[in-house]
């Protein structure tokens, strides 16, 4: 078990932790549509057989028709979840086995974000006990970007996390709004509005917060259709294009403070501070369109907007990457445009969806 100070230590990091996003409170009012609750007397059938209706809501929601297959999932607190013909439970735990042949490294951290965007709620480590303190350091950051997920118990050579998120309390719009501003606050010190923040690196591990939230709820999504719902996920669809957004949006993250540390070690030639400026402007119309997909004129024209800042690199660069003087700022610049252009065009993918529910 751990000593005291360890548990100290661990509760100290937890804290700086960003379960939620800010501005984010467990029971606030929200304008994210609640789940209802509807009653129903079971009636019986037969000598001992009880049954009872289905809400007219639910069925009208999932389509169900007369002779239509449902799974019945027993939780262990004594509800059952119904899920339609077709679709299956995603699994609620799993567990992850460390040998001393393949002691932990980066797969195991990549392992623990997996399981909790596939909506894991209880996942168990077992490892070598000689790898104890390896184990806890990898735990300890991996928990750092996963919101909700904490160690409940430890054993001799096993570890329990747990995760306490409800990704219900969270509307997709609002977790692509906290998206857009952590990714704003990155773009600031690459336009020249301000100098670089010592916090940086923090606001990129709570961008990988936000897009791991936003998988998570994506995965759950699939099989609980009123979780869908409620978080304005409508499709299928939906679900891969918002994946592609957030992941694209990560990806951009990082980018932008690999060029941080750019100009905080090389500085910047004249022009950049405008071109970031230009590229921040437009990351916030893609992520919006990602939200409120607008007709396929607007968004192309957030598309004109980023291949016209890309020529004006390729003139800034005649030579692209091989520009003696910033060889690495060239391919930067480059790789956040493109990442910005996936955002845009997962709002094409949305906006085309849409189009085609019309013609229904």
């Amino acid at each position: 078990m751990l000593d005291e100070n360890e548990m100290a230590q661990y509760r100290g990091r937890k804290t700086e932790q960003s379960a939620s996003p800010p501005g984010f409170h467990e029971g606030e009012s929200s304008p994210v549509p609640k789940r209802h609750r509807i009653r129903r007397k079971l009636q019986k059938v037969g000598r001992s057989t009880l049954s009872l209706t289905l809400p007219k809501e639910w069925v009208d929601k999932v389509s169900a028709r007369p002779g239509d297959e449902v799974a019945l999932e027993i939780n262990p607190d004594g509800s059952i979840t119904i899920i339609p013909g077709g679709m299956e439970p995603l699994p609620r735990s799993a567990s992850i086995e460390i040998r001393e042949c393949s002691p932990p490294g980066e797969w195991f951290q990549d392992m623990i974000t997996a399981a909790y965007r596939n909506g894991i709620e209880t996942l168990e480590i077992k490892f070598p006990p000689e790898l104890r303190e390896t184990v806890w350091e990898l735990l300890m950051n991996a928990c750092d970007i996963v919101p909700g997920m904490s160690i409940v118990a430890e054993g001799q050579g096993k570890i329990i996390l747990q995760c306490f998120t409800d990704v219900s309390h969270y509307s997709y719009s609002r977790l692509m709004w906290w998206l857009s501003t952590l990714i704003d606050g990155l773009f600031a010190p690459l336009t020249g509005e301000e100098a670089p923040l010592k916090g940086y690196e923090f606001r990129m591990k709570e961008v990988q917060q936000a897009y791991n939230l936003t998988a998570r709820q994506c995965f759950q999504s699939l099989t609980d259709k009123n979780l869908a719902s409620s978080v304005g996920i409508t499709s299928d669809a939906d679900v891969t294009s918002n994946i592609m957004c957030g992941n694209a949006i990560q990806r951009l993250s990082v980018m932008l403070v690999m060029m941080i540390r750019l100009r905080e070690k090389e500085g910047f030639p004249e022009g950049i501070g405008d071109v970031f400026s230009e590229l921040r402007t437009i990351t916030k119309d893609a992520i919006s369109s990602n939200i409120s997909p607008g007709p396929f004129e607007k968004l192309g024209s957030i598309l004109d907007r980023v291949s016209e800042i890309e020529r004006k690199v390729d003139t800034m660069f005649p030579v692209g990457d091989k520009d003696p003087r910033y060889p690495c700022l060239y391919r930067g610049v480059i790789s956040v445009i493109h990442s910005i252009k996936v955002v845009i065009s997962t709002a094409f993918l949305k906006r085309a969806r849409m189009e085609m529910e019309k013609r229904k």
